[in-house]
């Protein structure tokens, strides 16, 4: 499928349509039927200044994607209408203090069974969003370098997060508490950044992805 004039960030498939979301730097939205002849149902122009960074599909807000752009501003499209519908309001306000030239907002994940959606963010923060009332709920320190990847536990009480020197760490939803450090990927002179992380659906593991090439796998 193609259709995005910039790097795509973001790709999050409808849990119970056949439907596909896309966010990219170009800053549009862009729904897709995969399966179709002419898959591109709508492209939906966000954010042209700023570019998309982030992408998630929260269960709390059906038929609905969440973007974040490069100021800090999360906002929501309805996948049906190709329409953006509103903004949370209290995002770009709470991340002004991005690193100068970096994403402010790199990675989103939204929790199973409540409205919180949770963002990653250059500052080294992990911060948590009502998506119903728009107002960011809260922060903690995360780590030590930008986050670069976020997973929710299929169950909603815990929270993986990696960063840019590969470090992935367990988190507590209900106390915002560190569970438990792994160490990843790379060398430890040499660290890569973190891709990505992704728990079974079983919620038994934990599959991370890096800049060295590798895949591991955790129990």
């Amino acid at each position: 499928m193609t259709g995005h004039t910039d790097a795509v960030w973001g790709v999050a498939c409808h849990p119970t349509e056949d439907l596909a979301v896309s966010c990219s730097a170009d800053g549009t939205v862009k729904v897709w039927r995969p399966l179709e002849h002419s898959p591109l149902v709508h492209s939906v122009q966000v954010n042209k200044t700023h570019g998309l960074s982030a992408l998630a599909l929260p269960p709390s807000l059906p038929n609905t994607a969440v973007v974040a752009d490069r100021h800090g501003a999360v906002s929501c499209v309805d996948i049906h209408t190709g329409t953006v519908t509103a903004t949370l309001k209290d995002s770009a306000a709470a991340l002004a203090s991005c690193i100068l030239g970096a994403p402010a907002i790199n990675v989103l994940a939204a929790h199973p069974i409540s409205s919180l959606l949770y963002v990653g963010c250059e500052d080294l923060c992990i911060r948590f969003f009502d998506t119903k009332s728009g107002k960011c709920e809260g922060r903690f320190n995360a780590h030590s370098a930008g986050i670069s990847a976020l997973s929710m536990h299929p169950h909603g009480h815990q929270l993986a997060s990696g960063d840019h020197n590969s470090s992935v760490r367990i988190w507590d939803i209900p106390s915002n508490s560190l569970v438990q450090e792994l160490t990843a990927h790379g060398h430890p002179k040499f660290q890569e950044s973190l891709q990505g992380l992704s728990f079974h659906p079983t919620g038994n593991f934990l599959a991370s992805c890096s800049a060295d090439g590798v895949i591991k796998v955790f129990h």
